[in-house]
């Protein structure tokens, strides 16, 4: 699953969905093992209480925190969150990926069953289309 919550809403409603319930139905859509996250806003102490919310909700991840703009507020910030019974890490042997440093990328390697995993990387792409920065990505 994907989610830019900046347009969902509150991250932690997103996870509160996905939690599963009498009535929930067996789509993998509503409850997913993997959720990428695009546009959490969230850096430095902020970034901290959403990891606990995000762990209190069953979900662990690899984050990139949002960045700056030096105007009062932040953009970007990306996640890959795995439900805490699948196993996640970050990726041996990659140092920088393009687009981290404006927290716009994450990458994690998810285990599915022993000796087995998928490499998932979470980008939120600039909005000038497939050129210049993206392209880099």
């Amino acid at each position: 699953m994907t989610a830019n919550v900046r347009s969902y809403g509150c991250l932690s409603d997103l996870l509160e969905g996905t939690k599963e319930t009498e009535d929930t139905n067996d789509a993998l859509w509503e409850r997913p093992d993997v959720i990428c996250v695009q546009e959490h806003h969230t850096n430095g102490e902020k970034m901290k209480k959403l990891c606990k919310k995000v762990s209190d909700a069953g979900f662990w991840g690899i984050w990139t925190g949002a960045v700056d703009t030096g105007q009062g507020g932040t953009h970007g910030g990306v996640a890959v969150l795995c439900r805490k019974n699948v196993v996640i890490g970050e990726i041996e042997g990659i140092e920088e990926i393009p687009g981290k440093a404006e927290g716009r990328a994450a990458a994690a390697f998810v285990r599915g069953r022993p000796g087995g995993g998928v490499v998932v990387v979470c980008s939120y792409l600039w909005p000038e289309g497939d050129s210049g920065r993206n392209s880099e990505m």
